[in-house]
């Protein structure tokens, strides 16, 4: 049997709305809707004038844009776009998301990666990120990624927390100009006077635009440093209120809104007090996003058991699904004691900070995943398309392990945080010695 027959495959939508006044949003923001797909492949988009919308196209690379092939690790020292990257208004909607996938493929996403990250772009409306620049972030337990000459040499090395994030946001703001996902991120507390906005976005402003907006929210972070206290309840009831304000036009549109919540510590109120009744108020927060069109991510920035406790029982709490993740390191060592076959890579954990999620996600790192959920994870790191013809595991585990090897042998290494060098994502070895009930004995 083979396992394409077992899976859906939903297709990107193309965005079409055509009763534009029902659905633009109580904003002043700049939107942008296709009016209809030209023959020769182009959007022909339209602007509402009284809703400050103007014409926003696809943001592709020029031709002379190179990303080195080697590297497979998405680069946390250097721009994922160059700075000769332009807007072509004139370039297909097909061709932009070549370019999309030329860029990610570069950096070492997998082909489901990849597919599954473009999907979500399209389904999220808007993603916002609270980043805890808080005083306690100046603790040096942190760790970051330094790229060196060769592809197997890449050097993990100590930091402070706020270094720490202070990368995963500049990643993440590069990543949310090359995808035009726009993303507001919001500083826990003011940045200090000269150092630049508490609050900055990336592709709210129109595609001429995005250029400047990744260099603004670059030069924010790379000059704030941490201060103050942890007041994540205000952030989350501010966001909810414009949550609030578009829900009419996410319900009608199928979107949602992606929430990231980057910090390190317990809640506190302004003045950093940390109580029961501080962390009950942002419970309280949490619980009033109940039924509005949104997906929570907790990124952790600290080992602290209290904390990590903490936050893993809020879903328990508060009645709607919560993505709790630690740091890249901590989260690769959990899902090792029990799949020891993954290879937990970078393009994969930053897919999940910014709402990528699948099933396969809840029970990675908690126990050894069943058969089923094995044929899941590999469907969604490979993609539907090269299980057409694959043999059920279940029926033909041989068969189904040699097209495994064959599906890994098109995708690039992937560096493996456990062992310190480039791993294919998958160890074929060791999923036979996981899975193999019959004794097979796998070899390349």
């Amino acid at each position: 049997m083979s396992l394409s027959k077992l899976v859906t495959v939903y297709p990107i939508a193309d965005n079409r709305i055509d009763d534009l006044t029902s659905v633009i949003p109580p904003s002043t923001t700049s939107y942008a809707y296709p009016k209809h797909r030209l023959s020769d492949g182009n959007m022909e988009a339209i602007t509402i004038s009284q809703r400050n919308v103007s014409p926003v196209y696809p943001y592709p690379t020029n031709e002379h844009d190179t990303i080195d092939p080697q590297i497979s690790i998405p680069s946390l020292e250097t721009s994922l776009i160059d700075s000769n990257y332009y807007i072509d208004q004139k370039n297909s909607s097909e061709k932009n998301r070549d370019k999309q996938v030329e860029q990610l493929q570069a950096q070492g996403y997998t082909t489901g990666l990849i597919n599954a990250l473009l999907i979500n772009v399209d389904k999220f409306y808007q993603r916002f990120w609270i980043v805890d620049n808080s005083g306690s972030m100046q603790t040096a337990d942190g760790h970051r990624f330094v790229e060196t000459e060769k592809e197997s040499d890449h050097k993990m090395i100590p930091c402070s927390r706020w270094a720490e994030i202070q990368k995963t946001v500049e990643y993440h703001v590069e990543m949310a100009g090359l995808l035009r996902a726009p993303t507001i991120f919001r500083l826990l507390n003011d940045p200090g006077l000269g150092k630049g906005c508490q609050e900055f976005s990336v592709c709210e402003r129109g595609d001429d635009m995005i250029k400047k907006d990744i260099q603004e929210a670059r030069r924010i972070m790379e000059q704030s440093e941490p201060r103050g206290t942890t007041p994540l309840a205000r952030h989350i009831r501010e966001i909810r209120e414009q949550v609030q304000d578009l829900e009419s036009f996410l319900v009608k549109t199928d979107k949602k809104i992606s929430i990231i919540v980057a910090t390190d510590g317990l809640p506190t109120d302004e003045s950093g007090l940390s109580n029961d009744s501080t962390r009950r108020d942002f419970i309280n927060s949490i619980r009033s996003l109940v039924g509005l069109p949104v997906w929570l991510v907790i990124r952790l920035c600290t080992d602290d058991d209290s904390v990590v406790d903490f936050y893993n029982a809020l879903d328990s709490q508060v009645e709607m699904p919560i993505e709790v993740l630690d740091d890249f390191i901590s989260e690769a060592k959990e899902v090792h004691n029990h799949n020891k076959w993954v290879t937990y890579s970078l393009p994969l954990h930053r897919c999940r900070e910014m709402g990528y999620h699948h099933p396969v996600f809840d029970i990675l790192d908690e126990r050894k995943l069943a058969r089923s959920e094995l044929i899941s994870y590999c469907q969604m790191l490979f993609g539907n398309d090269y299980f057409d013809g694959v043999p059920d595991p279940n029926e033909d585990w041989k068969g189904f392990l040699k097209s495994l090897d064959g599906m890994l042998k098109k995708e690039k290494k992937q560096y493996n945080p456990i062992k310190g060098n480039m791993r294919p994502a998958i160890d074929s070895r060791k999923l036979n010695r996981a899975y193999n009930r019959r004794g097979y004995f796998f070899s390349r």
